[in-house]
């Protein structure tokens, strides 16, 4: 636990060094009048959500969950797996999170297929609404699990810090730069915060502005006053900012971390067969997924009606973090972020 804080705390030293406020006037005080049009625009994808037994987690979901102050025996893993990717998402949940498995893995599965590509893993904790990132592991505090433009922010943060697009745009990027220059506001007030958060927060309004009728000027009337950098962004985001087409698959950036065994005795619960109802990486290599039923598992369990287009089972399943396909696009060497947003 003590090398887990130590990076984070060294993280948050280099968040401090990026957070510069920006000098330029916020557009709105916040951008909630974007949601509805994003969660109406951006398709949900067909999931089928397994549960692993109790005792093992992935190591970034252990470290980060001791970060937070909260017990690793209270972390829930399960795999995700949507119907444009042959590996699940592993999404660690604490058990006394507001947020159920099947809305989080409905909600991050509006997230574009090519963003999602860099994700890590999922984190869903209790507490005041809040959300960071943190080397590709996108973590959501409260009910902000639930919400797709905070899962499109936390996902932006990623495609950034790992140049998804080509670019680090909040600091090496001359043309991002200098669309900022050309603009005369941010998005809104948290943009104001630094370069980092104006940038996600800009891929969120570029997100909106590719898949909604109107698109960011059907919105806000004075659109031209950011236009620069979302139009940057979309530029060279292109379609990585749109939901995949019928026939795409995932093409995964970055690997899970490995599996750790928690001490038995801080795990006692067990996996049942029914319906759900309800990091620590290194800079060398850091976290996705693949599971063997157990001879316990149930043969056909019973869906969960939750979500039309999610099937949900409790399975026990031997955990195994490892890909099942082979992507050739595989990110270890980078270097290491984290962000932190309060709502």
């Amino acid at each position: 636990m003590k090398a887990a804080l130590k990076l984070v705390s060294a993280l948050s030293a280099l968040a401090l060094v990026q957070a510069q406020e920006l000098d330029k006037p916020a557009l709105s005080d916040d951008l909630d009048y974007l949601k509805e049009g994003n969660t109406n625009a951006l398709p949900i994808r067909t999931s089928t959500i397994s549960q692993w037994p109790a005792g093992s987690l992935p190591k970034d979901c252990k470290d980060l969950a001791e970060g937070e102050d909260k017990s690793a025996a209270d972390m829930e893993v399960y795999e995700v797996k949507y119907s444009d990717c042959g590996d699940p998402w592993l999404f660690c949940r604490h058990k006394d999170v507001e947020v159920d498995i099947e809305k989080a893995a409905e909600t991050f599965s509006r997230v574009p297929l090519r963003m999602r590509d860099w994700v890590r893993q999922v984190l869903l904790f209790p507490g005041s609404n809040s959300a960071f990132a943190i080397n590709g592991n996108v973590a959501f505090i409260g009910t902000t699990g639930e919400n797709v433009d905070v899962m499109l922010h936390e996902t932006g943060h990623g495609v950034d810090g790992f140049a998804a697009f080509g670019e680090n745009l909040k600091t090496a990027s001359e043309g991002f730069l200098a669309a900022y220059d050309s603009d005369t506001h941010v998005p809104d007030n948290y943009a104001r915060s630094s370069q980092a958060e104006n940038v996600a927060q800009n891929i969120v309004v570029a997100v909106y502005d590719s898949n909604v009728d109107g698109g960011f000027p059907g919105a806000q009337p004075n659109s031209d006053a950011i236009s620069n950098q979302y139009e940057y962004i979309k530029k060279l985001g292109g379609d990585a900012l749109k939901p995949a087409g019928p026939d795409e698959t995932c093409d995964r950036h970055l690997e899970n971390s490995e599996t750790v065994q928690l001490d038995s005795r801080l795990s006692s619960s067990s996996v049942s067969p029914t319906p759900s109802s309800s990091a620590t990486p290194s800079s060398s290599a850091t976290p996705s997924s693949s599971a063997t039923p157990s001879s316990s598992a149930s043969a056909s369990p019973t869906p969960s009606t939750s979500s039309a287009q999610s099937v949900v089972f409790r399975r026990a399943y031997k955990p195994n973090s490892v890909f099942r396909r082979e992507y050739k696009n595989i990110v270890r060497d980078f270097e290491p972020f984290e962000f932190r947003e309060t709502f």
